[in-house]
């Protein structure tokens, strides 16, 4: 949850245009991605659309911080 200080508080609230809200993104896949499939991921608060460049052969695991990273196909 967005907050209006980083040490918590009240929940950050804005006013947004209904044609700018986005429904919930499904749940992450089950299966890898593909090389060049089109895909989106939520990163610094918003939505970045990209192309998967390269597929990793092994097992790749990120930390977890504080920024939130969900990968979906599109």
């Amino acid at each position: 949850m967005l907050t209006r200080r980083e040490d918590g508080g009240l929940p950050l609230r804005e006013h947004a245009a209904a044609e700018d809200v986005r429904p919930q993104p499904p749940a992450p896949p089950r299966r890898g991605f593909a090389l060049h499939e089109m895909v989106e991921a939520f990163h610094n608060e918003g939505w970045w659309a990209g192309v998967v460049c390269g597929v990793p052969t092994e097992e790749v695991a990120l930390p977890a911080g504080d920024g939130e990273h969900r990968p979906r196909r599109v």
